[in-house]
């Protein structure tokens, strides 16, 4: 008897347990069926519907779903569905104004591409109703906005609601220009992270995975803008370099709200610090059309990787010190090859102000590598500039010789008369660089 009720217990649990993640796994596969839906809608639409109808059907479609989130969860007094349901309103406000954008480009902005196929070309050949969609589509998805934001975030309603409609009233200007477009993103992008860290720190729904999700969403309007141009109409470097920049942000944001270290969060680090060496190699032609000076351009171009690396170093809970070392190194490959590949006085100088820098900063972090790597800097900065001043003066390199003999037979001097003093200091500073970081 007592075999018979165990396993009558078991099965119970069994199937309670299967009770319990089945709603989920319902919620999941339901979320996963919209989205396919809308993936259906942007590559095949409706057979033989115009651009209005077919946007139209999306707008509806938005409604439809924010409207069924609200009446789920007053009629079933159950949240997880109408969140989830808002969730994927909130993504479809994002096509909805993509869209818009497009109506608004084809008839203001400039000529569509011909190559393009017929589900990515949306106009609508009237300036009336382009600009009453302008209108009036902003104003109800606005409303659409506030409720999503509401259920999801609640005290953080009024200020994730603002921010969303900011970047995503971005997709309706008709600018496709690369610079543009990039600076534009990549402006909101940092606005939107000062926004979210400020939110996270002052308002306890920020913890939960709905106040989660909110900051999250924040990002897919900029991500849109700057994938819709890469993919339609300009395929620069800098747009690249710009999408991955708001992906550094956003994966920044995403690990700085996971509780404790996980795999996941090591991986999140390890897709960071890929990304901000692919910020710093894409950043090359922005930078050569900023400064127009070989020289640096290499240099500036590390400092921005290596920038992003130690931002990542201060952050990681686990391989800061791997990501800070990767700093140092890429900075000084940087500075070294730009000196090695445009041999000039101006490289030199910017090899020995960043080491300076970097010597300044390594006492202020104690951290040996730096050290090490500011002093390699300035030995190789001080060897280029000197060997330059050298060539620049070959019809007077007698007078370089004698001032390279004259510092060397005074240096000779001060190590013989101050050896003792010189070498107890050494030793003082040995004693103090091994309490430093490696």
């Amino acid at each position: 008897m007592d075999a018979l009720s165990q396993a009558a217990n078991s099965n119970d649990s069994d199937a309670t347990g299967w009770l319990e993640r089945l709603p989920g796994l319902l919620r999941g596969t339901g979320v996963m069926a919209i989205l396919l839906s809308l993936y259906v809608f942007f590559v095949r639409g409706w057979e033989g519907s115009d651009d209005l109808t077919r946007f139209l059907m999306l707008f509806g479609h938005t409604i439809a779903l924010a409207v069924i989130g609200l009446t789920a969860g007053s009629l079933l007094k159950e949240g997880k569905g109408a969140r989830a349901l808002m969730m994927l309103a909130l993504v479809s406000v994002v096509a909805n104004f993509s869209i818009l954008g497009s109506f608004i480009y084809a008839e203001y902005g400039g000529a569509l591409q011909s190559n393009f196929t017929p589900f990515m070309r949306w106009s609508l050949d009237s300036h009336s109703l382009t600009l009453l969609l302008a209108v009036l589509v902003p104003v109800v998805l606005s409303v659409v906005v506030l409720i999503g934001f509401r259920v999801l975030a609640r005290g953080m309603s009024k200020r994730m609601s603002s921010l969303f409609l900011l970047s995503n009233l971005a997709l309706l200007l008709p600018w496709r220009d690369p610079l543009l477009v990039s600076v534009l993103a990549v402006a909101l992008a940092a606005y939107t992270l000062l926004l979210v860290m400020a939110s996270h720190r002052q308002h306890l729904e920020a913890k939960t995975k709905e106040g989660r999700l909110s900051l999250l969403l924040q990002f897919v309007p900029l991500m849109v803008l700057l994938i819709r141009n890469i993919w339609l109409y300009d395929d620069a470097t800098i747009l690249y370099a710009s999408l991955c920049m708001v992906a550094f942000i956003g994966l920044r944001q995403l690990a700085l709200m996971m509780a404790s270290a996980t795999l996941f969060c090591s991986l999140i680090d390890a897709v960071s610090a890929l990304l901000s060496l692919m910020i710093g190699a894409l950043s090359v032609g922005l930078v050569a059309r900023l400064v127009a000076v070989d020289a640096v351009v290499l240099t500036f171009s590390s400092m921005i990787s290596a920038a992003l690396l130690y931002e990542l170093s201060t952050r990681a809970r686990s391989l800061s010190r791997c990501y800070r070392n990767s700093a140092v190194i890429v900075l000084v490959l940087g500075v070294v090859l730009s000196m090695v590949f445009e041999d000039s006085t101006l490289s030199s100088l910017m090899s020995l102000l960043i080491g300076a820098a970097l010597l300044y900063f390594s006492c202020m972090t104690k951290h040996r590598m730096m050290l090490l790597a500011a002093l390699c800097l300035i030995a190789a900065g001080f060897i280029s500039l000197t060997f330059n001043l050298w060539c620049a003066f070959e019809m007077n390199a007698w007078v370089v010789s004698a001032v390279v003999g004259v510092v060397a037979i005074l240096a000779g001097s001060v190590l013989e008369s101050k050896g003792a003093q010189l070498k107890a200091q050494l030793l003082q500073y040995q004693t103090k660089l091994n309490q430093w970081a490696p």
